[in-house]
């Protein structure tokens, strides 16, 4: 049985420009998105090492 602690939902997600994201998200077609259901107001929500090297570097600065 997987341990549901290590579901997509458990990882840090984050918008593409590296806010970080706590809202309600849900999946569709194997990406992850905000909003509790899809909309077309939804946005794609990426992990850390999916960034762009800028919005990784946004990240880490709010974590010193």
């Amino acid at each position: 049985m997987k341990d549901r602690n290590h579901s997509w939902k458990s990882k840090g997600h984050y918008l593409k420009n590296g806010t970080e994201w706590s809202g309600h998200q849900h999946a569709v077609n194997g990406k992850i998105m905000t909003g509790k259901t899809h909309s077309t107001s939804s946005k794609t929500l990426y992990h850390f090492m999916e960034l762009e090297k800028d919005a990784k570097k946004k990240v880490l600065s709010k974590k010193k």
